[in-house]
């Protein structure tokens, strides 16, 4: 009856993913470098906002469970992750957690602030982190501006040899000011980068 009830949860969190999306365009893929390759598709949600998702696609030489233990320890996330100045992490139970982060971002990009709250869904095949924007969970932050909508997926898929694919799609329905021309190398170098110190640091566990 647990396992029975364990997958209706997941099969209901999974089907949520996708509920505000009325549509999408197909994925097109930007960069490749790294074994780590990068894609954008359009998605327009039932409210007619249209945001482009990013997917991001790589392998780790490590299990589930160290990886998960990458991302919901802020002191681990802070050594990996690029973009974040400052990070804190309330774990509610080993499969549901809190995160604040505040993004330092170079000129011309102004700081911004996150508030997420995530899932851990675990199914026979594979595993899944499911964030979504918490934003009045935290008091704001003077001179920073806070992303509202967002919201991100880590699916993690065991492979032979201890490795685990990694498929990260993420999306924010906020609102663009800086041209997608000047932002996108910035935010891809950004995450390849991160990608390859959280591979440095799980090799070194």
């Amino acid at each position: 009856m647990k396992i029975v009830k364990l997958k209706a949860v997941a099969l209901l969190y999974i089907t949520s993913l996708s509920i505000n999306a009325q549509s999408s365009t197909e994925w097109k893929v930007v960069k490749s470098k790294n074994n780590i390759q990068i894609s954008y598709r359009w998605v327009t949600s039932k409210e007619e906002k249209s945001a482009r998702e990013m997917k991001t696609v790589f392998i780790l030489d490590a299990n589930i469970s160290s990886i998960i233990n990458q991302v919901n320890d802020a002191s681990n996330l802070k050594k990996w992750s690029k973009t974040i100045d400052k990070c804190s992490v309330e774990l509610h139970s080993p499969s549901q957690w809190e995160t604040y982060t505040l993004y330092k971002l170079p000129w011309p990009l102004k700081s911004k602030d996150l508030v997420t709250k995530s899932e851990l869904i675990e199914t026979d095949t594979y595993s899944i982190i499911k964030t979504i924007s918490y934003p009045n969970s935290k008091p704001s932050v003077k001179n920073c501006n806070r992303i509202y909508s967002y919201s991100d997926e880590w699916k993690l898929i065991p492979l032979f040899d201890n490795k685990t694919k990694v498929v990260i799609k993420s999306i924010s329905y906020d609102k663009v000011t800086f041209p997608r021309a000047l932002t996108d190398p910035i935010i891809q170098n950004k995450m390849i980068a991160s990608i390859k110190l959280l591979k440095k640091q799980l090799l070194a566990l």
